[in-house]
């Protein structure tokens, strides 16, 4: 006959008479040696080998590097996935799903990680898929991240950026600039110039430099403005009868008395510009 027995959530398991159950160990499984839990039927001959195979492999946590089957382990059910003849890792197994191998357990994480304890400012950390902090540095604040970085076109100025959301390097171009106000201490200049001036006003402010030109007339050579020698004031001045007088060269032009070749006038009296 027959005998139940009952999982953890109150199902039953039937165990037929005569026989060593398989319905929970994989017989093919580490090179044919097997891995999981036999039960004995009643009036069964060969019951040593596998109560003792039972208490064997629960004590080392069905220790192999195949994993037990989803139609055979049972959740709540410890492996250890052995990885060489020092090291491996301990799962227990959280899902009661028939498929979906290992995605059904989770690594009980018995080890130190690498991390050196102590306070972190601002800290940057990597989290692996267990939860454990495995790398921990001190970072910068800033409030918030950056993720990317461009150049908005106006007032005549572009741009580049290269490596946007990375380590941004932005080049800029400059076209017809179009401010919306100019403030300046120095001169502006340029060759299209519009606008209104709400600074200073004064005709001061749009000469030359006067220091050191007093007495100076404003000329221009056809381009640009600067200042020059008054040389076209009149003079009130007599002259004597039968008088030799030289005129200079920038004021022949004022005389309508005839003039010699080496610049020189006689004059009878007359009042001239000197």
């Amino acid at each position: 006959m027959s005998y139940n027995i009952y999982k953890s959530d109150g199902s039953t398991v039937v165990i037929p008479d005569g026989v060593v159950d398989q319905n929970f160990n994989n017989s093919t499984a580490n090179a044919g040696k097997g891995i999981g839990v036999q039960f004995v039927g009643l009036t069964s001959t060969n019951y040593v080998v596998p109560t003792a195979q039972n208490f064997l492999q629960i004590t080392e946590n069905f220790c192999g590097a195949i994993l037990p089957p989803d139609n055979k382990a049972l959740q709540g059910q410890l492996w250890f996935n052995k990885l060489s003849s020092t090291t491996g890792k301990l799962y227990v197994r959280i899902s009661g799903a028939l498929v979906g191998g290992l995605s059904n357990w989770k690594e009980i994480v018995v080890g130190d990680t690498t991390v050196v304890p102590g306070s972190y400012s601002a800290a940057n950390i990597t989290v692996d898929s267990q939860g454990r902090i495995t790398s921990a540095a001190n970072g910068v604040g800033g409030g918030g991240s950056v993720l990317s970085v461009s150049v908005v076109t106006a007032n005549g100025v572009s741009g580049i950026v290269a490596n946007p959301t990375t380590t941004p390097a932005i080049t800029l171009s400059l076209g017809a600039i179009t401010p919306t106000s100019v403030a300046a201490t120095g001169p502006v200049s340029g060759s299209n110039l519009s606008g209104t001036n709400t600074g200073d006003q004064t005709l001061n402010s749009l000469l030359p430099s006067q220091g050191g030109n007093a007495g100076k007339v404003l000329t221009t050579d056809g381009s640009n403005a600067s200042w020059a020698d008054d040389n076209t004031g009149f003079v009130p001045y007599y002259i004597p009868v039968s008088t030799t007088f030289t005129v200079p060269l920038y004021k022949q032009a004022l005389f309508s008395i005839p003039i010699i070749n080496d610049g020189t006038i006689i004059v009878d009296g007359y009042l001239v510009g000197v």
